[in-house]
């Protein structure tokens, strides 16, 4: 692996003619329409709203509009539909919106308002969202996935390298600094250590969402994790075949954090049928608690029973197993040194343990590699 010649983001930007060049052959179909629809309203004026970035490109469009169609073109405050929740007169008017990563909440309260008031929309993004007319899909060649890496002077797949093998194996951070030296490639162990921080609780929000089903039989306990040389608590839960649940670090183990735990399991899982946990009377007495107030809270569940509870040590001997993978991971760091770097990295070794027991639906490869499986939710 040798050092990239250009940063990010200077790629990107030397990559932009031939993503427009793609833009406008794989969108020909959009674009006629498009421009139909511009021919049959004949606007007065149009609307376009973006912010940041993709603001520069709207202005673009203004100009445009303006010289080569003779419309005359203005921008709308992003925010007014979604903050300040205004009535706009939006009459005689086509609305553009642009937004780079197709998520921003005011970008697609301003689409559903001018969808309420029956006015057009034309909506450039690199997702799709939903439109009225049509959708400019402006993606990379390589699908870096670029908003989640914006900014960052490395390319993705040395800082995904660099994550997934300090999440993974035994490796310290200076461990990881040497081994990028050896390559030619120069980086500060620090600037790994962010990396971590930065990505793990991204990653672990889009593996969620590919996160399979589990078995409504579970396994619960605590074990601990040593942060700036006081013992604090991880929560954990696993189902009856071993795939885990659920995990809760905090600093104390007492019934709020046993409550906080269960229902942040109940809320993601459903119900189950039964838990299995150790002699600890604060579990039981959460898991009651949070049991009874989602049966009071639901009309459709008061009727059900309530979850099987059964105190054994010796029945959670398999999650007291699985602690072991986490501990494995963790004996090599010698202890944390804030409660928050702790928290997020121990997300980021369960996703590494969680990929490996194939949690994660991934319909055109079933058995992915864990280097496969990081680039796709980055993607």
């Amino acid at each position: 692996m040798s050092l990239p010649s250009l940063s990010l983001m200077a790629d990107e930007t030397a990559e932009a003619p031939r993503a427009v060049a793609r833009a406008l052959r794989e969108n020909a179909g959009q674009l006629k329409a498009v421009a139909k629809l511009l021919e049959t309203i004949k606007p007065s004026h149009i609307l376009t709203c973006a912010r940041g970035s993709s603001d520069h490109a709207a202005s673009y469009f203004k100009y445009l509009s303006e010289i080569v169609m003779g419309v005359p073109c203005c921008s709308l405050g992003a925010s007014v539909a979604s903050v300040y929740e205004a009535k706009l007169k939006l009459r005689d008017t086509v609305l553009l919106t642009i937004s780079q990563s197709g998520r921003s909440p005011d970008i697609l309260a301003m689409q559903s308002f001018a969808k309420a008031s029956g006015t057009p929309t034309i909506a450039i993004g690199s997702v799709a969202n939903f439109l009225d007319t049509g959708c400019l899909s402006l993606i990379s060649d390589n699908n870096r996935g670029f908003w989640m890496f914006k900014g960052c002077h490395f390319d993705r797949s040395l800082i995904l390298l660099c994550v997934r093998w300090y999440l993974a194996y035994g490796l310290s951070l200076r461990d990881l600094e040497e081994m990028m030296a050896e390559r030619g490639i120069s980086i500060d162990h620090s600037t790994i250590h962010r990396w971590v921080i930065r990505f793990s609780p991204k990653l672990l929000r889009n593996f969620n969402l590919r996160k399979r089903s589990v078995t409504a039989k579970w396994h619960m306990d605590e074990t601990y994790i040593k942060v700036h040389g006081e013992w604090m608590y991880l929560s954990r839960a696993i189902d009856s075949v071993g795939d885990t649940v659920e995990f809760y670090f905090s600093k104390n183990r007492d019934l709020p954090a046993a409550k906080r735990f269960f229902r942040q399991a109940l809320d993601r899982h459903g119900r189950p049928d039964r838990v299995v946990i150790d002699g600890s009377q604060t579990n039981r007495e959460a898991l009651v608690s949070c049991d009874t107030t989602r049966r009071l809270r639901d009309e459709t569940a008061k009727s059900i029973k309530s979850i099987e509870i059964r105190k054994s040590k010796h029945l959670n001997n398999r999650i007291e197993q699985d602690h072991l993978r986490i501990k494995r991971r963790t004996r090599p760091m010698l202890g944390f040194k804030t409660p928050a770097c702790a928290d997020i990295i121990l997300a980021g070794i369960e996703i590494v343990h969680m990929m490996r027991k194939r949690q994660a639906r991934f319909s055109y490869n079933p058995n992915p590699s864990l280097a496969e499986q990081f680039a796709i939710l980055a993607a």
